[in-house]
């Protein structure tokens, strides 16, 4: 999964969050953004990088707080190191 990944998202997972709208892996973040919450694929795939590589979301941060939930933006902001999907296929 990756670095904090599991961690941050446990307590939604505890208070019964579908796994769907929860973030395995770094390729579902383009795809929420875009396709669930209204982000143009430019500026969806900036941010995932920058999740992707720990920097945080502070750029982006009020845009995100405005269009997605507030727990989503703090599991962004909170995720270390996500792995592609593809690499946990071979895991």
């Amino acid at each position: 999964m990756g670095t904090a990944v599991l961690e941050c998202q446990m307590p939604y997972i505890k208070q019964g969050f579908k796994t769907q709208d929860l973030i395995p892996y770094r390729d579902i973040i383009f795809k929420q953004l875009t396709q669930k919450y209204g982000f143009e694929p430019k500026e969806a795939f900036t941010i995932s990088e920058s999740v992707r590589k720990g920097k945080g979301i502070e750029k982006w941060k009020q845009k995100l707080l405005s269009n997605c939930p507030e727990w989503y933006v703090e599991t962004l902001n909170t995720i270390k190191y996500l792995f592609p999907k593809s690499f946990l296929k071979v895991i």
